[in-house]
């Protein structure tokens, strides 16, 4: 098997072209075992295209967040309920009881 290769190389005027060498031995060098070899490349464009999703995922998420401000900022009945659930706040003339459910304290440990 090994003679037969040999025989081809030898037989082939392509292949015993130092210009054809040159080019195979650069192609191998950059596509194997340089520093941006292919591998390496298949790799950035998973992560890249992880990047963009995530991008894609907080640009919705700025976007509704935008409009929950909107619509804090405008309607006051809403800001002061969102005031009352998120930061436990209460009235001057009112009492406030937190109820903590038993089961989930259960699933956190």
């Amino acid at each position: 098997m090994i003679k037969k290769i040999l025989l081809f190389i030898k037989n082939n005027k392509y292949i015993n072209n130092k210009y054809v060498i040159a080019f195979i031995v650069f192609v191998i060098f950059t596509f194997f075992l340089s520093q941006f070899n292919i591998f390496k490349f298949i790799a950035n464009k998973k992560i890249n295209k992880n990047l963009k999703e995530q991008k894609e995922y907080y640009i919705k998420q700025i976007d509704s967040v935008k409009t929950k401000l909107l619509e804090l900022k405008t309607n006051k009945f809403k800001f002061e309920k969102f005031i009352r659930e998120e930061f436990f706040m209460k009235k001057t003339d009112e009492d406030l009881f937190i109820i903590i459910d038993s089961t989930q304290n259960c699933n956190k440990k």
